[in-house]
């Protein structure tokens, strides 16, 4: 099925640019880390507000996976688009909680006349992502503003921490590969390895930054294609490595970052580089919802021992699901969760 708006909340007037007509969505959200596959969108000219949710306040969006989703919106030079992102087009809370957590989108976005896209979210308004990723693919023609791998606006306080991109984007201005436009927002602990190009203000990991709330910060600049870590602005924060050098563990324990195996930078584990050379930093729970608990990579020996160890725990929502043993997120590590484990058993 080919929708023409957003899914869930989507805008019931589209002659207004900047203004939600529709009901905007305030509950929660679990997507429990199952696919949404080849969501597919193709909006006329003006259409605002497009994703998988089109505008979202007040709402907790979690463990929602999209794949092989496809958005097309070309609007005209009278008739633009707005606020475009695979998994939600405009969100906004009262405040900069912890909002949209443990959610990715695989996303091919192609615009005309539009601002404000990007893989995961188009405008976070006030709001915080947490442990996010995408891997999109954004072509934007004519006039095409802001933006990014993962969010095209980040504004108002907003908060952006533990989170990658990686893809390709062309537009016209304030091209980032993790954002597009950042006026005020905090950036911490994330990287973009995303071919960026354009006309005006393109950067390997912001496009257009005028905030210095930024730490821990890298880009690929062999696969970006820029020395800039911001196409205009500040650059507080930020490093450009070679891709050798971003599949290295050690350029990010440098700077503080709590990887899998390593006790120097807290307990937390988010992320997992087993190996040097291998592949980029990625996200410890991407491992854990297939029953691969530990390095190495594949689910063998090491996994189930490390399971059996949790068996039977329970209160595990209290516990980061016991360390991720409880992967259907029961709250107890029991049979189900085995189950899932023993689904994977072997593979790598």
């Amino acid at each position: 099925m080919v929708f023409s708006t957003a899914v869930i909340a989507r805008d019931t007037d589209n002659t207004n640019d900047y203004t939600f007509e529709g009901v905007s969505f305030s509950g929660s959200y679990d997507g429990n880390g199952f696919a949404i596959r080849n969501l597919t969108i193709t909006a006329t000219a003006g259409e605002d507000f497009l994703g998988l949710f089109g505008y979202v306040e007040d709402g907790l969006l979690y463990r929602i996976r999209l794949e092989n989703a496809a958005i097309t919106c070309e609007g005209t030079a009278a008739n633009w688009c707005r606020n475009i992102g695979g998994l939600v087009g405009r969100y906004t809370d009262s405040a900069p909680a912890t909002t949209i957590q443990d959610c990715s989108a695989d996303a091919a976005i192609t615009l005309k006349y539009a601002e404000n896209a990007g893989g995961l979210i188009g405008h976070l308004l006030i709001g915080s992502a947490w442990r996010c990723f995408a891997a999109v693919s954004i072509q934007g023609s004519e006039s095409a503003l802001h933006l990014g791998g993962l969010i095209g606006t980040l504004y108002n306080a907003s908060v952006l921490s533990e989170c990658y991109a990686q893809g390709q984007i062309h537009g016209t201005r304030n091209i980032g590969g993790l954002v597009g436009w950042n006026p005020d927002s905090q950036l911490r602990n994330c990287w973009a390895s995303v071919a960026v190009s354009g006309s005006q203000n393109v950067g390997g990991l912001v496009g257009n930054n005028t905030t210095t709330k930024a730490s821990g910060l890298f880009w690929d600049k062999t696969i970006s294609g820029t020395t800039k870590g911001a196409g205009i602005g500040y650059t507080t924060g930020m490093t450009g490595k070679t891709t050798e050098e971003m599949q290295t563990q050690a350029t990010f324990t440098a700077a503080g970052w709590d990887f899998l195996g390593e006790s120097a930078n807290g307990s937390l584990e988010t992320w997992r580089m087993c190996s040097d050379g291998v592949d980029y930093a990625r996200l410890n729970r991407e491992f854990r919802r297939f029953g691969d608990f530990v390095c190495g990579d594949g689910v063998e020996a090491g996994d189930l021992m490390y399971f059996v160890q949790r068996w039977l725990m329970s209160n595990c929502v209290n516990s980061d699901d016991c360390g991720g043993a409880d992967i259907n997120r029961s709250g107890t590590v029991d049979l189900a969760d085995y189950a899932r484990l023993a689904e994977n058993w072997l593979a790598i």
